[in-house]
Order: structure tokens, then sequence, then C-alpha cells
């Protein structure tokens, strides 16, 4: 039977997805800011806070079943990170905000999860095939459980995305400034 019934989050303004129970407090990601952003809600504060400002911590669900982070314990998530185009698998420490890489830059997960001392994730590595691994949560290591092929690439042959920094403050276009190299 339920007794209370109310909304903490998602709308009509608002798309709230990935909810999970940690203990006594709710994790969803949200785009109420314009950008996806974990959060926790907690009966007693009755109010929602964001774990950590990222800008795309977070994205929606895409496939059934992709996790853009898991829950390790009570005080750290395993996030999958873009910031700005740049993809990163890092550790997030709820009680202080900090965060910690956990791959090389560039590396991305489409899914994650947590069990038994390990993270698995389907990565995706800027010059090497996609592959299933494990992460040692205690040893910090990787191990490559299945590469999606076993071809080997020159990595004088894999381009790199340019950097640069995307230029918000005109509305009406959007600028991508590079620094200045030959391409």
């Amino acid at each position: 039977m339920i007794i209370d019934s109310r909304t903490i989050a998602g709308g009509l303004d608002e798309s709230a997805v990935q909810p999970r129970w940690l203990n006594d407090k709710l994790i969803f990601a949200s785009d109420r800011t314009n950008w996806w952003n974990l959060y926790l809600w907690s009966e007693k504060r009755r109010t929602s806070r964001c774990a950590r400002p990222m800008r795309s911590s977070a994205r929606h669900s895409g496939p059934l079943g992709q996790r853009a982070y898991a829950i390790i314990d009570d005080d750290h998530l395993l996030c999958t990170l873009n910031r700005c185009g740049k993809q990163s698998i890092e550790v997030l420490t709820i009680s202080d905000g900090t965060l910690r890489p956990i791959a090389d830059p560039g590396t991305a997960a489409t899914s994650v999860d947590v069990g038994a001392g390990h993270a698995a994730a389907l990565l995706n590595y800027p010059d090497r095939p996609a592959a299933l691994a494990l992460y040692d949560l205690d040893q910090h290591s990787w191990t490559t459980v299945r590469s999606s092929t076993e071809m080997i690439m020159d990595a004088a042959s894999v381009s790199s995305r340019p950097t640069g920094q995307l230029d918000h403050r005109a509305r009406d276009r959007l600028r991508l400034v590079l620094p200045a190299r030959q391409w």
C-alpha cells in the first residue's frame, strides 16, 4: 500500500533517469540544468543536491540495460563522464566530491557495473578496438576479458580528435575554437 506519494525528480521540464538506492539515499541522473548530472535525494533533507556538477556526468539511458554509473560502496560511485567531448571513467567520492580517473585519457565506457571487488565496463579506446574489461578495485588495474577484434592497429595511423573549447556565448551559433595547428 502506497501511503506517501510525491515527485522527487522529473516532469515536463526535467528528465530523470537511472535511479538507484544507496541505503536511504536515491541517486539519479537529471538534466534539470540542461546538463546531465548525478543527484542525491534523501528523506532527511527532502531535497536533492547535485553529487557534483560535472556537465554531462551521466547521459540518457540509451539502450536498455546500459548504465552511466555504478555504486561501489556507501561513499563511492564509478562514473562515465563527457566533459565537452572528452570522455573519461572516474571514481566519485560522494562525501567530498572528488573525482579520480581510472582509465587512460580518451577511454570511454558505454556501460559500467560493480560487484565482488571488480568493475565491469564496455570500453571504447581512442587507439584500439572496443573491449569488455574488468577493473580490480583493490589493485587499481584493468584486465581485458574480450576484445571486439584481434586486429592490431599501428598507433601512427590513428588520428586523434582536435582539442579546443566550445564558445557558448553566441546563442545563434556554436563556435569551436581550436589551438593553432596545421592539419
